[in-house]
């Protein structure tokens, strides 16, 4: 990334936290299903409100791991908390859970609770009357973290706290890492170009990596890759499309040559700056 964002906590992370809550409670828990294993605010304020599409499978979840032996229990609550700790996955010291790694009698459920998550209960009435909306999540991530182009590529605009927000990209897509689809730490504001199918879309920026590490947007050591272009050919005097440039990016420690390179695939930084430049040196000449 050209600049990381500044973390911030707000309400709005409390729908993730409460989640995880409730899987940590049910770790060792072999009775019947009760509702204290949810936070009680959070089991009035939200899940009373969505009967089929969070509480039923979460009930369904504890039902089926309940019958496992605790050793599995304890591996697949573990497997849920690694694939939410971002950081720790994007220096690629943890690996997270895709989806294909589920349990099979899981795999749909979890699936759908995790998308709907994201798509109908954190976009719901009852989360905005009680955490906020994501608009007002965006005016408040804004605020120490106002910049005016997007930090993923440093091409396009960036928008204001005042403006309809970004598009909140999923890091690690909630189609493939289904337990990270609420975690802020895996949102990021960013532009439609780098958000769109063309550029990153719903790839899976850790395969495509051959293991490198990734920039972790939220990282504050990170001081800010410095991009510099040169002309390698401005003989035009044929075509304008004789005009050709190369890049080189760097940070300011003269480090991150692995989480650059993974920036470079998994954004098509290369190709894309080079249109931009080829753009303007037509114009130029």
């Amino acid at each position: 990334m050209i600049k990381s964002y500044q973390f911030i906590e707000t309400d709005h992370h409390r729908l993730h936290n409460n989640v995880m809550a409730f899987f940590n409670r049910i770790e060792f828990e072999v009775g019947e299903y009760s509702t204290d294993f949810y936070d009680k605010d959070f089991y009035t304020n939200i899940v009373s409100h969505h009967p089929q599409i969070l509480e039923r499978p979460l009930r369904l979840i504890f039902e089926e791991i309940k019958t496992w032996q605790q050793n599995d229990r304890s591996t697949f609550i573990s497997a849920i908390k690694n694939s939410n700790d971002i950081e720790r996955i994007c220096s690629r010291d943890i690996v997270p859970t895709r989806i294909g790694d589920i349990e099979e009698n899981l795999r749909d459920t979890v699936s759908e609770l995790f998308t709907k998550l994201y798509v109908q209960v954190l976009n719901g009435d009852n989360v905005k009357n009680t955490y906020g909306s994501l608009q007002e999540h965006f005016k408040e991530f804004k605020t120490p973290n106002s910049v005016f182009k997007c930090p993923t590529c440093g091409l396009m605009s960036s928008k204001s706290k005042e403006e309809k927000r970004d598009d909140y990209d999923h890091y690690l897509p909630k189609h493939l890492f289904p337990f990270s689809s609420v975690n802020f730490q895996n949102l990021i504001p960013i532009c439609t170009d780098c958000n769109g199918t063309d550029v990153k879309g719903k790839n899976d920026i850790l395969s495509i990596n051959d293991n490198r590490k990734i920039f972790y947007p939220y990282d504050d050591t990170h001081t800010g890759i410095k991009v510099t272009c040169a002309v390698t050919n401005d003989n035009t005097g044929v075509s304008e499309s004789n005009l050709n440039d190369s890049f080189n990016y760097t940070t300011a420690e003269g480090k991150r040559e692995e989480e650059i390179e993974s920036w470079k695939t998994i954004f098509k930084i290369d190709s894309r700056y080079q249109k931009r430049a080829k753009g303007k040196g037509d114009n130029w000449y």
